[in-house]
């Protein structure tokens, strides 16, 4: 293990994931301790686990996907992608539901290691936001095709600029996923970072307790 471990070039304090087991049982711990192409450490319950992407622990966790950045992991039908990332804490509610818990940050905003299409990226929580905003500079880092879409002009800080109205294959949060996302992409550098907008937040179900934003998907 300190073998494998000693090639990887990137460590990472990833996310952390409460998952009842059963309707509501012990919660299974996963984090990831190092991630590799191909392969992650992940401990799961305190117990380390070397998986290459297919594998199985004995936990019932399977690794989707591996690479230096991101591993993408299932467990009981669910999917969570786990990254240097804030915490995320997700849960499975009895129904079967996905949930993730967000807390304030930043100035009040809630703030979100999400994913785009399968990439991931920081999002901020917008309900302002008609649908998810993204800059032609992220949605060109996301591997985003967006010239093809309609064209328009949408007002920023700086005058009008040009826009691309297009459809995201998917937008997510945690085990949280909504499919077939209209999206803006506005031409430049605005903004700074991605808006994740009403036309994500209006298909999950979204509560506020005590200062945590809880988004939970909708079956």
């Amino acid at each position: 293990m300190v073998a494998v471990v000693g090639h990887c070039r990137r460590w990472l304090l990833a996310a952390l994931f409460c998952v009842p087991t059963g309707s509501w049982a012990q919660a299974l711990d996963i984090q990831a301790q190092g991630l590799l192409k191909g392969s992650a450490v992940l401990s799961i319950n305190g117990t380390t686990r070397l998986l290459k992407v297919g594998q199985t622990s004995p936990e019932g966790v399977t690794l989707l996907a591996g690479t230096s950045k991101f591993a993408r992991v299932r467990y009981q039908d669910q999917e969570f992608e786990l990254t240097l990332s804030r915490r995320i804490s997700s849960a499975f509610a009895p129904a079967g539901k996905a949930e993730v818990r967000l807390p304030s940050g930043e100035r009040g905003h809630y703030w979100a290691q999400g994913a785009i299409n399968g990439r991931s990226v920081r999002m901020m929580v917008d309900t302002g936001a008609t649908s998810v905003a993204l800059s032609e500079q992220n949605a060109k880092a996301l591997g985003v095709r967006y010239t093809d879409g309609r064209e328009g002009l949408v007002s920023t800080a700086s005058g009008r600029a040009k826009s691309w109205y297009i459809m995201l294959d998917s937008v997510g949060v945690g085990g949280v996923v909504v499919h077939q996302v209209p999206a803006v992409v506005i031409e430049g550098n605005f903004p700074e970072m991605v808006l994740l907008g009403n036309s994500f937040l209006q298909k999950v179900d979204m509560d506020q307790e005590q200062g945590v934003l809880v988004l939970r998907s909708r079956l």
